[in-house]
């Protein structure tokens, strides 16, 4: 899941405010609660990537200014990994604009929405493209530098994990929690904290939607967190509150209000269908396949491009280049090219060649290869096509017979009646 960047960037201070304290939760006997928390993070990883046959997250984040809502977004995802089908919904609210979308794959196609646009976009796969669509989870605690980065974060928190509580239930599941007042809160969080909501901040509140622009004073007054882990060492859920608080130019007061939310639900139970379409505005994309271009008949047809001239130091249409592409496989292609001029302008036809057919067979793929053609006097010679494999548009340069003018343009758009 891709989160947007603003988003992804409110989140990343949230966390670092949260970090010295979800990640700071007294000692128990064996093991610290800093140190269990880290085990059932990991341990839930693992379990996500290679033996969850399905589950359902449920990330919510919400950004408050004095007690009223500026940002929230929400995001739930349901994935079914034995039948590889993934659901993402999303409801994102930025100021006064609400934007939702949806996001749907499976092993045949993947279906995209958003509310800006009202129409579902359904990309159809072929060929190696099934199987690519779905990739499965990574473990992050599984990449090489992985190691380094828990070593950094060990001792960045330093003796705040001995702030932790751990409270076992007689059912086998804990819960990990801890409370960091602004006395406890080091002097260096406060600087970073400070640093990055100036810089990152600063230029979006300025675009006025709803984040205040703090300038001064700014410090973290206090961080909360809470994970709910089940008696096999999985994360139920993790809870993070934060206040951040500062002044603007003005010397206005604001406390910043950070709340993060993330649920693991429906383990091997979740299930994904595919959405029913019926009524909807609806526009089909056909992906390319390992062997060339998805419905390549779809590609027959007329395409144009202009023939301009620089004269009276403007830029003058005097004609068109027109391809038509009479048939097209996918492996095989054919077709004609010619010129035509605007009346009184025929005499920049008096060199080179005006019109040829083009054929034969593409390279391994079917997006390009060199081709034979042969124009109207019988000369014959080579010619460049390649086929753009996602939108109506080819390319088309003769290499051995000439064409007219030296600014040849061979890049030629379908034209729609």
């Amino acid at each position: 899941m891709k989160l947007k960047k603003k988003t992804a960037m409110l989140i990343s201070l949230a966390v670092g405010v949260f970090l010295f304290g979800s990640t700071a939760l007294a000692e128990i006997a064996s093991k610290g609660g800093y140190e269990q928390m880290k085990d059932a993070l990991k341990i839930t990883a693992d379990n996500m990537a290679t033996k969850m046959k399905s589950y359902t997250t449920d990330m919510s984040f919400v950004m408050k200014d004095n007690g009223n809502v500026i940002y929230s977004d929400n995001i739930v995802t349901k994935i079914d990994v034995s039948k590889k089908v993934e659901e993402i919904t999303e409801t994102r609210v930025d100021g006064n604009k609400k934007f939702e979308s949806f996001r749907y794959r499976d092993r045949e196609r993947y279906i995209n929405y958003n509310s800006d646009q009202d129409v579902y976009y359904v990309h159809e796969l072929s060929g190696s493209g099934k199987e690519d669509v779905f990739l499965p989870n990574q473990n992050p605690f599984k990449q090489k530098e992985a190691a380094d980065i828990e070593r950094i974060v060990d001792a960045f928190v330093g003796n705040l994990k001995d702030y932790v509580v751990v409270s076992q239930n007689s059912d086998g599941s804990k819960e990990l929690s801890g409370t960091l007042s602004e006395s406890q809160i080091p002097a260096l969080v406060n600087a970073i904290v400070s640093f990055q909501f100036k810089n990152e901040f600063g230029y979006r509140a300025s675009l006025g939607n709803g984040i205040p622009r703090m300038t001064k004073d700014i410090y973290v007054k206090e961080i909360k967190g809470k994970m709910v882990v089940d008696k096999n060492g999985i994360v139920q859920s993790v809870l993070g509150t934060g206040i951040l608080y500062g002044k603007d130019d003005n010397d206005k007061e604001h406390n910043i209000t950070f709340e993060v939310l993330g649920k693991l639900t429906n383990v091997n139970s979740t299930t994904v269908k595919k959405p029913d379409l019926t009524g909807k505005k609806v526009e089909k994309i056909v992906s390319p396949s390992e062997n060339g271009v998805g419905n390549p008949e779809s590609y027959i047809g007329t395409y144009k491009n202009n023939i301009v001239i620089q004269k009276d130091g403007k830029f003058i249409k005097i004609g068109e280049r027109i391809v038509e592409i009479t048939s097209f496989d996918g492996k095989n292609i054919s077709g004609k090219y010619r010129e035509e001029y605007l009346k009184g302008y025929e005499n920049y036809a008096s060199s080179g060649i005006k019109e040829y057919t083009f054929s034969g067979p593409l390279e391994k793929g079917g997006f390009g290869g060199r081709v034979n053609i042969q124009d109207s006097t019988g000369s014959s010679g080579m010619c460049f096509v390649s086929i753009h494999p996602s939108i109506p548009k080819i390319n088309l340069n003769p290499e051995t017979i000439k064409t007219n003018m030296n600014d040849y343009d061979g890049e030629f758009n379908r034209v729609f009646e």
